[in-house]
């Protein structure tokens, strides 16, 4: 019986069942452990609280619900005491479901400072920019995610060379 899982880009995507519990996740890794006696100390420390992978979802149209879960990923960072550029993506985007354009900007900018090679960074900056009008550097920020990642659907979207044809899930407006 596996008391840890280790999930990783190149592994594929799994979704665990509720005897998961998340306690790590980044662009590359997410690892698990089973919720079992012997981890209940690590696991009240460690766990991601609102992560939840088993089906528990958060109503993306609810602004009380993206209120929560946006304070909820501010209390993970300060948590982890670490700050990180996919927590920012994800933050920027909730903002920016908000409909708060100019605090989702400054997440996506944020992101881009903690890992200027992140790609999903640099695309969801290039929306925010496109969002403000701002066509030019919009531009550049999606060809700096291609550079950094040639299959980025949001800029690949955004530069007009879509595969797919449809708007992202959970981009900003």
């Amino acid at each position: 019986m596996n008391t840890a899982l280790v999930w990783s880009r190149e592994a594929g995507h799994i979704l665990p069942r509720r005897e998961w519990a998340v306690v790590y996740w980044d662009k590359n890794y997410c690892v698990l452990l089973r919720r079992a006696p012997p981890h209940a100390p690590l696991l009240a420390r460690l766990e991601y609280r609102h992560y939840l992978p088993w089906g528990d979802t958060v109503n993306m149209r609810d602004p009380r619900e993206l209120e929560a879960l946006a304070a909820e990923m501010r209390r993970n960072e300060r948590e982890r005491g670490a700050p990180s550029a996919t927590v920012a993506v994800g933050l920027g985007s909730v903002l920016g479901m908000l409909r708060r354009d100019e605090e989702a900007r400054a997440q996506f900018e944020r992101a881009v400072a903690l890992d200027p090679r992140y790609a999903p960074a640099w695309a969801y900056l290039g929306l925010s920019q496109a969002q403000r009008g701002d066509q030019a550097r919009a531009a550049e920020s999606w060809r700096r995610a291609l550079s950094l990642d040639p299959a980025q659907e949001i800029a690949l979207r955004g530069l007009g060379r879509s595969r797919g044809g449809a708007a992202p899930r959970g981009e900003p407006r």
